[in-house]
């Protein structure tokens, strides 16, 4: 019987997807009511969108259309540089929530 090679006998660690956590509505609003002002907009779009941090920090204004409730994500900031996103699912439009149109706008 051949014998196998040492990288074929090597145990290998099981991975599975693991749910990840998700914030309920209370609190978020829990989190942004104890936050500074100025931090509300960032957090908010992370919460409620699931953003990547930064694809959140990447965000422009000509990338919002707050009539149609549409983000663009095509840009994310890495290591001080901006980039594009890390996969090509990241290149995305994404619909959003009424409340954080609402956040954006008085941001804005």
């Amino acid at each position: 019987m051949p014998k196998l090679s040492l990288v074929a006998e090597l145990h290998r660690p099981s991975w599975s997807p693991k749910e990840k956590p998700v914030l309920e509505p209370e609190q978020i609003a829990k989190v942004l009511a104890n936050i500074p002002d100025k931090h509300i907009p960032v957090c908010a779009v992370i919460a409620m969108l699931g953003l990547r941090i930064g694809e959140a920090l990447a965000i422009k204004w000509n990338r919002l259309d707050l009539d149609k409730r549409i983000l663009t994500v095509d840009q994310a900031f890495s290591r001080g540089v901006l980039t594009t996103p890390k996969t090509k699912a990241s290149f995305r439009n994404i619909y959003l929530p009424e409340l954080l149109v609402i956040i954006l706008s008085w941001h804005r």
